[in-house]
């Protein structure tokens, strides 16, 4: 028994031993397989689970690059500011982390304006390290957040990270030009779009270790790698030309109850825009704000989705460059290059002689008649007459002359084929214009003969004052630009944008002949209301019907002018659109053309073109009164002829004790002054009476004698249908005597139809 007792124990032991080997293996084995999959298959994933529990990685954002306009002010510029981030995994592993995360998602609300759901959401996110609450916050918030940080030791669990915001100082001032970014920092319209890996820059990091309970360690242990800002850029835009046509198209929308007003004003010498603009714009700083009043009230009567699309719609139209983007028909601007090639053709001369306008021409094969706009007819008439008097016969007949292969040819060389090549996003023209082929031009009569006043055929504003540029600058087309130079963030010039001309297009003999030609047209013919004292200005007005698919709707109609100075060695170019127009004239001439003067006028003046006038413009120009009370009538008689002023004296005394125009006005010189020697002008109030619709000699004569003085703006001359089209101050306004009234006059052109 104790043998066999014995053998049993021995095998026992063995079996113990042999499954205690087995166990063993197994979990060995289990354990090197284990190790291979933390260390070989999945060897990234805890990789990347040890650096987030072991480093902190924040991202450096870098300043993105100055925008500037051509005289070195900042239209675009990046502030630093803030983001406020929390490190879920940090409050878990607070002693308190249910108490940690409610007290941090309600101090964050209230000092940041945010909600308290989203926050507390974030800070009770798992995994995480990084959890942004809100980003580009201002100092003063950021100031308050870090004190909260500090009175509740808070440091791990939220902290601040620097960045930069965008902001436009000049407000809406060329919107559609330099666009705006997203609230990643990324540009989303405009140059911001165009050039935004240009200006961007490149972001950095700063690695941070931490240690078991999560902390940062000592600045030894942290890598910090540098954020590289952004290039910045030099526009070709000047702001206080930008400024001025704006003003200008504010203006002229207005005063025509237009829904739109679009221009553009351009160095013809060298293709640079110096000013561009579509009204309605908006603020890049609130970019998703209508500003219109109009469009507001009309949003407010929609909700739902019609509300939604109807919003969105207003906001794609606010945002988008109409100058560059929108394709019309340019009616009879475009006459300017039909002149041109006909002129360089040699198909007519400017004392060619040889056209008849009855009212109308008959094309043939079709024997359809297209009216001028003077219905009976001009008569007899040079090509120079012919372009004054803006009249189709003559251009129908020219473009019979020239024929649809030569018309064609010259349509192309001015680049109406082609986008522009502007340095700007969402440019139209090319494939999205339409226009007649070379065969279908030559086969089809009655489109070559529309064609020639600018009708049947859509082009874009910037292909049109590109165009007409070329035609009276010498003859080169320049391709339009808009970015003049790349700055480096350390300030020197990495690339620079140089005029590129694209080819010769006319000779310089017919640019100077149709200067002539375009000048007439403003001191003579249907342009005048675009006359500017000291300046020889040329220019072509344009009004055209806006096409509807609808045969029952009311016609609508684009008005335009395009103007450029001096006429005789040309600097500026300025297009202006008036687009559907509620007045009850569509008149290019009046709708467009006083406001493209205003550009032309004060662009001229702040460039320093010096401008010649006449002796009566000059007896005509503006002065700023003196103050005379106190001098002797030796030293009125004295001051008045330095300044070339006419007065009369009223009273005997010794010293002047009173004056009319008051002190300060701003008067046309040959106001005469009233110099009071003893004594004080009336007293009594005087009421400002009704002057528009009036000539300059009807207002004269009625103000005679009322102690009221004017001062007459805009197209001055004596002719009749020269009249007064605003006042200021108004009908009604009680003022003290010596008061100048500013009168705007314009030649009142409204019986004349599509031109």
């Amino acid at each position: 028994m104790d043998r066999w007792r014995g053998l049993n124990s021995s095998s026992v032991f063995k079996r113990i031993m042999f499954v205690m080997l087995f166990v063993g293996v197994f979990a060995f084995l289990v354990l090197i397989g284990k190790l291979f999959q933390v260390q070989v298959v999945a060897y990234e994933e805890y990789q990347q689970k040890a650096v987030s529990q072991q480093t902190r990685n924040e991202i450096l954002t870098p300043s993105r690059g100055t925008i500037y306009d051509s005289n070195m002010n900042a239209l675009a510029v990046s502030a630093t500011v803030e983001t406020v981030c929390i490190s879920p995994n940090d409050i878990r592993d607070n002693d308190d982390p249910e108490a940690t995360a409610q007290l941090i998602a309600s101090g964050l609300s209230q000092i940041l304006g945010v909600d308290y759901d989203t926050v507390y959401k974030r800070a009770t996110k798992t995994g995480s390290y990084y959890e942004y609450v809100k980003k580009r916050v201002e100092a003063d918030e950021a100031d308050r957040v870090r004190e909260f940080i500090n009175e509740h030791d808070l440091a791990g669990e939220i902290f601040l990270v620097e960045d930069t915001k965008r902001y436009y100082p000049y407000g809406s001032v060329a919107s559609q030009i330099l666009g705006f970014v997203g609230t990643d920092n990324t540009g989303l319209y405009g140059i911001e779009y165009a050039f935004d890996e240009t200006l961007q820059g490149t972001p950095g990091r700063i690695i941070a270790a931490k240690n078991a309970k999560g902390t940062d360690m000592p600045f030894e242990y942290e890598q910090y790698y540098d954020a590289e800002d952004g290039d910045s850029l030099v526009l070709t835009i000047d702001v206080v030309i930008q400024s001025y046509l704006e003003r200008a198209l504010d203006s002229a929308r207005e005063n025509a109850g237009a829904s739109s007003a679009v221009g553009i004003a351009m160095n013809v010498k060298n293709g640079e825009i110096l000013a561009m603009s579509s009204k309605p714009d908006f603020d890049p700083n609130e970019p998703l704000t209508i500003q219109s009043g109009d469009i507001n009230e009309s949003l407010s009567l929609l909700s739902g989705d019609e509300y939604t699309e109807a919003l969105s719609l207003e906001r794609q139209k606010m945002w988008a460059n109409a100058a560059i983007s929108d394709t019309y028909e340019p009616g009879s601007v475009f006459k300017i290059i039909t002149a041109a090639m006909a002129l360089e053709e040699s198909v007519t001369s400017l004392n060619d002689n040889s056209f008849i306008c009855n009212g109308s021409k008959s094309i043939t094969i079709y024997d359809r008649q297209i009216g001028c706009w003077k219905d009976n007819g001009h008569g007899v008439e040079t090509f120079t007459e012919g372009v004054m008097n803006s009249c189709n016969p003559v251009f129908i007949e020219v473009g019979k002359r020239l024929g649809g292969s030569t018309f064609f040819k010259y349509f192309e060389a001015f680049g109406l084929t082609q986008k522009t090549g502007v340095n700007l996003p969402g440019e139209g023209g090319g494939a999205s214009t339409l226009y007649h082929s070379e065969s279908y031009l030559n086969t089809i009569p009655i489109s070559l003969a529309t064609s020639t006043f600018g009708q049947t055929f859509t082009i874009t504003p910037i292909q049109l004052i590109t165009a007409v540029s070329a035609a009276v600058n010498g003859g080169t087309l320049y391709e339009p630009h808009i970015v003049k130079q790349v700055i480096g963030a350390d300030g020197t010039v990495k690339q620079t944008f140089d005029p590129t001309p694209v080819r010769q297009v006319i000779t310089e003999k017919t640019s100077a002949d149709l200067c002539y030609a375009l000048e007439k047209v403003v001191s003579e013919g249907t342009g005048s209301n675009a006359y500017v004292k000291g300046y020889k200005v040329g220019g072509k007005t344009g009004t055209t019907v806006i096409t509807s698919t609808n045969e029952s709707d009311e016609k609508k109609y684009i008005s335009s002018f395009l103007a450029f100075a001096p006429a005789d060695d040309p600097q500026i170019a300025v297009l202006i659109l008036v687009k559907e127009p509620t007045t009850a004239t569509h008149s290019g001439n009046m709708l467009a053309a006083p406001y493209a003067a205003e550009v032309i006028e004060n662009t001229l003046q702040y460039l320093g073109v010096a401008p010649e006038y006449t002796e009566e413009e000059f007896q005509s120009l503006d002065i700023t009164t003196p103050d005379f009370t106190g001098m002797t009538l030796e030293e009125v008689e004295l001051k008045a002829k330095e300044m070339s002023l006419t007065y009369r004296v009223v009273g005997d005394g010794e010293y002047v004790t009173d004056q009319m125009p008051v002190i300060g006005a701003v008067v046309q010189r040959s106001a005469e002054m009233v110099i009071y020697m003893g004594g004080s002008k009336p007293s009594h109030k005087i009421g400002i009476p009704n002057i528009t619709g009036m000539t300059l000699g009807g207002i004269r004569r009625l103000l005679k004698d009322s102690y009221l003085y004017i001062r007459a703006v805009g197209n001055t001359s004596e002719e009749s249908l020269v009249l007064s089209a605003s006042q200021d101050p108004p009908y009604g306004t009680m003022v003290e005597a010596g008061t100048v009234v500013t009168v705007s006059f314009i030649k009142d052109t409204s019986d004349e139809n599509i031109e």
